[in-house]
C-alpha cells in the first residue's frame, strides 16, 4: 500500500507539469553556437525594432503564432521583419540610480555640514571629486541600461511550439 502511494505521487509529479506546458508557445532569442538565450512567453514585456522605418513596438506579448508575434493585442509583427530586440538590464538600472542618488546625497550632506559649521569653502574639493565620480559613473551606466541585440549578427529569433499536433 505504501509503494502505491509513492508511485501515484511520483507519477503525478512527472505528468502534471506536462499538462501545464501543453499548448504553450515560446519566443526564443538565442545566440547561434552558444547556450545563451532569452525566453518570452505570452504576458512578458518585450520591445522590438522593425527593419521597415525602424519602428519600435513595446509592450506585453499577447500572442505567439507560427511566424508572427502580437504586441499589445494590435501590433502583429513577422519575425522576419524584426531587426533588433531591446532588453532592459535591471541590475545596471539599479546601480545607475544608486550611484546618482549617492552622489546627490553626499554632496547635499557635505554642503549642509559645511553651512552648519561655517566652513570656508562650504564644499570641500574632495567632495566635488567624489560627487563628480559618483554622478559621472551613474550617468555612464545609464547609457548601458538598455541592451540592443541586433538580429543581423549572431542572434536569431525562433518560436518553439509545445502544443500537441492536431490529428
Amino acid at each position: 500500500m505504501r509503494i502505491s502511494k509513492f508511485l501515484i505521487l511520483l507519477i503525478a509529479f512527472f505528468i502534471l507539469p506536462s499538462f501545464i506546458m501543453m499548448g504553450q508557445k515560446l519566443l526564443v532569442l538565442e545566440k547561434a553556437g552558444t547556450v545563451k538565450n532569452y525566453k518570452y512567453k505570452v504576458g512578458d514585456e518585450i520591445t522590438v525594432e522593425t527593419k521597415r522605418d525602424n519602428l519600435v513596438f513595446s509592450g506585453s506579448l499577447t500572442g505567439i503564432n507560427d511566424s508572427t508575434i502580437v504586441v499589445e493585442n494590435y501590433n502583429e509583427i513577422k519575425l522576419a521583419e524584426i531587426s533588433r530586440v531591446l532588453r532592459k538590464r535591471e541590475l545596471m538600472r539599479i546601480f545607475s540610480g544608486a550611484a546618482i542618488s549617492a552622489g546627490v546625497f553626499y554632496f547635499s550632506l557635505d554642503a549642509l555640514n559645511g553651512i552648519i559649521n561655517n566652513d570656508s569653502p562650504v564644499i570641500a574639493e574632495s567632495t566635488l571629486i567624489a560627487t563628480g565620480a559618483l554622478l559621472g559613473s551613474g550617468l555612464l551606466m545609464k547609457q548601458f541600461v538598455i541592451r540592443k541585440i541586433d538580429l543581423e549578427d549572431k542572434w536569431r529569433l525562433k518560436i518553439l511550439d509545445f502544443s500537441f499536433p492536431a490529428d
